[in-house]
């Protein structure tokens, strides 16, 4: 500015007392600088807030990075999923081979319901991609849940007694499976190491009316519980 250059950069800084306040400084020289006195004024500087721009800055940024995470994820997704057709493929020929009363029998059953389980994940992985949606449907959940029990199981470990209530009369519900059976594996682990030394886990189903719905509330769950 003292050497009147026209062109002069704004300068990015904060404030030296919140450094979560941004603020950009305009600096103009000026052209005549005799003042009164004898003074000499070089520059008028301009300090404008920009708090508010640095955080939507950063929000396009977060949204670009987000969408560069969903093509990526769709891409390995969708290559992944050949990989879990074959494997699927391979499980159903071998279960036409063994009977029932075979001891690979459940081994077999278990390597199709986790190759069933991780498509259902790269469902998920293709709907946030945007390149798939998720697809609800009815379900019997007393059926859905009979089809985890071996998994749940084996993800509960020996120490941890599984028990599934399954309820009377169940009314069907309309939801994507894949998400479905997420949540239920989820639960199971949360509470598998909640229980480092073992303990009961029950999953119960039954029906619930909407009145019942608005009374719920969230409670510190108990050793017991």
């Amino acid at each position: 500015a003292r050497q009147r250059q026209a062109n002069i950069e704004p300068i990015d800084s904060v404030l030296p007392d919140n450094e979560e306040r941004h603020i950009r400084f305009y600096v103009n020289a000026v052209a005549d600088s005799a003042g009164s006195e004898g003074a000499e004024e070089s520059a008028i500087v301009y300090a404008v807030e920009t708090t508010e721009q640095k955080a939507l800055e950063g929000q396009m940024a977060q949204s670009q990075k987000m969408q560069a995470v969903g093509q990526l994820a769709g891409g390995i997704a969708h290559d992944f999923n050949n990989v879990l057709t074959a494997i699927i493929m391979a499980s159903d020929l071998l279960l036409t081979n063994h009977r029932p009363s075979d001891p690979s029998f459940p081994d077999i059953m278990n390597i199709k319901q986790n190759a069933n389980r991780a498509a259902s994940l790269v469902r998920q992985l293709l709907a946030f991609s945007r390149k798939q949606t998720l697809r609800p449907e009815v379900l019997n959940l007393t059926d859905v849940l009979a089809d985890l029990r071996m998994l749940l199981a084996r993800l509960v470990g020996n120490d941890i007694k599984l028990k599934i209530d399954h309820g009377r009369d169940l009314w069907p519900v309309k939801v994507d499976i894949g998400q479905f059976e997420q949540v239920v594996v989820n639960l199971a682990v949360n509470a598998r190491d909640a229980m480092p030394s073992g303990g009961d886990l029950t999953v119960r189903t039954r029906n619930v009316t909407t009145e019942e719905c608005k009374s719920f509330a969230y409670r510190e769950l108990t050793p017991a519980d």
